[in-house]
């Protein structure tokens, strides 16, 4: 799969679990996960689905658990773990991630962490 069409993929995955398509965005992230092993970007989609469905608790153990892998783009999964923790009502979790994040470098990331602080 080509980088321009990951991309796009993964754009979708995020409108589509954001609009309500829980199941297709779902689907979107097998594709990604069987094309990019290893890419954070299929567990960020699945984690923001969840956090979408209203399961910030399950989103964090989603990310948590990749974070526990070799994932790339792991600063970014830490932002979204930031978010999932300011979901689940669990600011110092938040607190500590993201403190994490805006020391990390990502500028994507640290721009994330930065407005959810």
């Amino acid at each position: 799969m080509q980088q321009e069409t990951q991309a796009l993929m993964a754009e979708i995955g995020f409108l589509a679990g954001g609009h309500g398509y829980h199941q297709e965005a779902e689907t979107i992230c097998d594709a990604l996960e069987a094309a990019l092993p290893g890419d954070g970007k299929p567990v960020i989609i699945r984690a923001f689905n969840r956090m979408n469905a209203g399961r910030p608790e399950e989103a964090a153990m989603l990310l948590e658990d990749a974070l526990a892998r070799d994932i790339r783009e792991a600063d970014m999964v830490r932002a979204f773990l930031g978010l999932a923790h300011h979901l689940a009502g669990r600011e110092a979790d938040k607190r500590r991630v993201l403190g994490q994040v805006v020391d990390a470098g990502d500028p994507d990331a640290v721009r994330l962490a930065r407005a959810l602080l």
